[in-house]
């Protein structure tokens, strides 16, 4: 289920909840914002990592990994 932020609706790119994963998508060299510090989070970065051309990773609190 995709978070309910203020604006969310308006958003003009592709929205996916990890939990719903299309791994049909193709995210080579695109823009990409992961928002999660859960462990899906963590281990879908990496992940995407070594196709787009960017990536942005939000999280609401400190998240330690070791």
């Amino acid at each position: 289920k995709l978070p309910n932020y203020s604006g969310i609706s308006e958003y003009k790119g592709t929205l996916r909840d990890i939990s719903d994963w299309d791994s049909s998508l193709d995210f080579a060299d695109k823009r990409v914002a992961v928002i999660s510090n859960g462990a899906s989070g963590v281990q879908i970065v990496p992940n995407l990592q070594r196709t787009v051309s960017h990536n942005d990773h939000y999280s609401r609190n400190k998240t330690l990994i070791a």
